[in-house]
């Protein structure tokens, strides 16, 4: 499949102001040259979710402490 010139240069200055950008016909992004079934987002940088958007992760991740509790004497 070629790209019209126009859409060559609209996705470059996607790249370039930092938007992204969804091909819902083929279910692909241009931007980040991945398929929407792939994990789009970069770790430590930015968090990708469809459909809600961007968030940008302006500190570090260093480790995640997960705590679960469960409490077995519960009559029901």
């Amino acid at each position: 499949m070629k790209k019209s010139i126009i859409k060559k240069i609209f996705i470059r200055l996607s790249k370039i102001l930092g938007y992204e950008i969804i091909d819902q016909n083929e279910f692909y992004s241009p931007t980040l040259e991945k398929n929407l079934n792939e994990d789009l987002s970069t770790i430590n940088q930015k968090s990708i979710v469809l459909p809600l958007g961007e968030v940008s992760i302006s500190r570090k991740v260093n480790s995640i402490l997960i705590i679960l509790r469960a409490n077995t004497k519960i009559d029901i």
